[in-house]
């Protein structure tokens, strides 16, 4: 199935911007997913999973194939969405092993001549943490404390919508995420200031001096965020949203440098 769509293929869809210039803003401003056209000098494509549902169908029935219909169907259903969302994270998740060194150089080689934007070409040095760090300075940005620095693709952040002046690394110290996180891993954290309450998801966290990588899921009835080990070693607890613990929530993990994080 066609899932990358040049400006020009976009233009006369609804929904979509009526100029090539329109379409290039709308994609930097949603930070949409898109790489190199092959053998169209700088143009870029965009992969079809940025796009609203309707623009989406528009799309597939307009490019799907014989083949494509008989195995997706000729209906635009919300599995055949999440049959593109699924390729778009394949796609962000090879950018990221990319990132993290797992492939050699010939499969750089071949991804770079399949028309990816070289995720090398820029690159930002984000400020490392360790778990240690991290408390200390209370926050994951801090100037006064002295870590580390890791150079990261400003393609591979606006991939997963992340700015670099808003990210930090985090390097996992213990196994109460496993087997999502790992000891030694390095974690990409949104530091944004967060709306309570959060969103269910993955977070760096603090209580009264400790740091903890844990998972939040926040409780209606009990007001409380309870605090979850993906590692069933390790036992869940809950903890008021108003409390006395100086409880505070640092950032929220994004990815990690070798995988995105649910």
């Amino acid at each position: 199935m066609k899932d990358w769509f040049l400006s020009t293929e976009l233009l006369g869809i609804d929904g979509m911007p009526n100029s090539l210039t329109g379409i290039g803003q709308k994609a930097r401003r949603n930070n949409w997913l898109s790489r190199k056209a092959s053998g169209k000098g700088r143009s870029m494509e965009y992969h079809i999973s940025n796009f609203h549902f309707d623009v989406q169908k528009e799309l597939y029935e307009k490019y799907a194939s014989k083949s494509d219909i008989e195995h997706l169907g000729r209906e635009f259903t919300v599995e055949t969405k999440a049959f593109f969302s699924s390729m778009a994270d394949e796609e962000i998740n090879t950018r990221l092993q990319l990132e993290a060194g797992v492939y050699d150089d010939e499969n750089h080689a071949q991804f770079d001549d399949m028309g990816f934007e070289d995720p090398f070409l820029r690159t930002e040095n984000l400020k490392v943490f360790t778990v240690r760090d991290a408390a200390s300075a209370g926050n994951l940005y801090s100037s006064e404390i002295n870590t580390s620095t890791l150079p990261v693709s400003v393609c591979l952040l606006q991939d997963i919508s992340m700015t670099p002046n808003a990210t930090s690394i985090v390097i996992v110290s213990d196994n109460s995420m496993k087997p999502t996180l790992t000891i030694g891993e390095k974690i990409l954290v949104d530091n944004t200031e967060p709306q309570h309450p959060v969103v269910d998801g993955v977070y760096v966290i603090r209580i009264d001096q400790e740091v903890y990588i844990k998972r939040l899921l926040w409780n209606i009835q009990n007001a409380a965020y309870e605090i979850i080990s993906d590692n069933p070693a390790h036992k869940n607890f809950e903890i008021p949203r108003e409390n006395t613990r100086n409880f505070k929530i640092m950032g929220k993990v994004i990815a990690s440098l070798a995988k995105r994080i649910r």
